[in-house]
């Protein structure tokens, strides 16, 4: 029988299973395992073994629990965990070329702003009208022979009905203290002729009249009838008429050539949108109306009078106001979009500003019937005379104007095709 021998696990040389050290190298020798059974266990295949050492997972070092209130920190049981993998690398840059970060994509709020909100209050007008009157009257030839003839026999009648009645004396318009024969009398009558004498001339007589005095003489004579008169400014219109032009400031000039200018402009831009003439006219008109408006804000803000005086001075100074918000309209809405929501107050401007005119003849005639001492026959009279320059002035002038205007864009297209 072989007698058992295992290798030293230094030198490698063959000693026996019991030995405690070996016998060639001196050094001590771990002890010796259980010899293997013949047969293998059962549940499993046998154990590997190195130099007789069983191999398998080292074992797992356990730990008991803690006991209630120890402050011993309690290990976890099991495999120590995977250390964190490291960031992966970033990809070189290329040469010559910045990396730069994405610029962050603002989102607009998207809302009406307050002018649009405002607008949809607003009473509109269906195109070509101003609050539901047709604007295809101001090119009406039967529709402006019909104002013509009013507005003659309205400067007619008004020349024999009292401007005031005074400390007992009935003045009339041509009264040497007052307007005096040239602008109470003699221009009226000659309007008069200009308007309706045409009309009941004999055909002759008609025929042998150029057309080109025909169709500017009313346009012409309106226009300055409208500055002299200061027919927009029914305040300085009334101190015209009794001969009080010294007491008129100079600014108010400006405003009476420049609000008529003003409305027309407005009416054209509702009438022909896409006409962009109407421009000229409204920039042209609201400078000089602010600027006369603007100049007398002084006189404005005197509220010493009675209430009509009171009532007439806030509302002028509001229309002042819209006067000026008006030249935003002139503005190309290209260049401009933010003033786009403008276009939409277009109608209400206008209306307010045509309205304003015989508004405040009202208001004057019941501040000047309403002083001290006297009548109220004045309200009556003065009244009458303010509207019917109006009338037969202004009226005439928006009427005229769009054939006025017309036929000069024609004879500058033919002298521009021509040259």
């Amino acid at each position: 029988m072989a007698v058992p021998t295992r290798p030293c696990a230094f030198c490698g040389q063959q000693v026996l299973v019991m030995a405690s050290h070996c016998g060639f190298c001196g050094r001590p020798l771990p002890q010796a395992p259980a010899p293997p059974s013949a047969t293998a266990p059962q549940g499993g295949a046998p154990k590997q073994t190195l130099f007789g050492y069983a191999m398998g997972p080292p074992p797992v070092p356990t730990r008991k629990p803690a006991q209630p209130g120890a402050n011993d920190e309690v290990l976890p049981v099991g495999p120590a965990p995977a250390p964190p993998l490291p960031p992966a690398p970033s990809p070189p840059a290329q040469v010559g070329t910045t990396s730069t970060p994405p610029e962050p994509v603002l989102v607009k709020e998207t809302g009406s702003s307050f002018l649009e909100r405002l607008a949809e209050k607003m009473p509109q007008s269906p195109p070509g009208t101003l609050l539901g009157i047709p604007l295809s009257l101001l090119t009406d030839q039967g529709f402006e022979q019909k104002i013509l003839l009013v507005s003659a026999a309205a400067l007619l009648v008004t020349r024999v009905i009292p401007l005031a009645v005074t400390g007992g004396e009935v003045v009339f318009p041509f009264s040497n203290r007052y307007a005096g024969w040239l602008f109470g009398l003699a221009w009226p009558l000659f309007a008069c002729l200009c308007y309706a004498g045409p009309r009941y001339l004999p055909q002759a007589a008609r025929d042998s009249i150029p057309p080109v005095v025909l169709r500017w003489a009313p346009f012409v004579i309106a226009f300055l009838s409208s500055g002299v008169f200061y027919v927009a400014v029914p305040g300085a219109s009334a101190l015209a008429m009794m001969g009080m032009r010294g007491y008129i400031p100079d600014s108010m000039g400006l405003l009476a050539w420049g609000y008529p200018v003003l409305v027309f402009g407005l009416i054209c831009r509702l009438q022909d949108p896409e006409d962009a003439i109407w421009r000229w006219f409204i920039g042209i008109g609201a400078f000089l109306a602010t600027t006369g408006g603007l100049s007398s804000v002084r006189e404005l803000l005197d509220f010493e009078g009675n209430f009509f005086m009171v009532v007439h001075n806030l509302l002028a100074v509001s229309v002042a106001l819209i006067a000026i918000a008006s030249f935003t309209l002139a503005m190309p809405e290209k260049r401009y979009p933010q003033l786009a929501p403008m276009g939409r107050f277009a109608s209400v401007i206008t209306a307010v500003l045509a309205a304003w005119i015989p508004t405040s003849a009202l208001l004057n005639a019941l501040w000047l019937a309403t002083r001290e001492g006297a009548s109220t026959l004045n309200f009556f009279f003065l009244l009458a005379h303010l509207l019917a320059t109006q009338v037969a002035y202004l009226g005439v002038l928006l009427l005229t104007a769009p054939e006025a205007i017309e036929s000069l864009k024609k004879l500058m297209q033919a002298q521009k095709s021509s040259g």
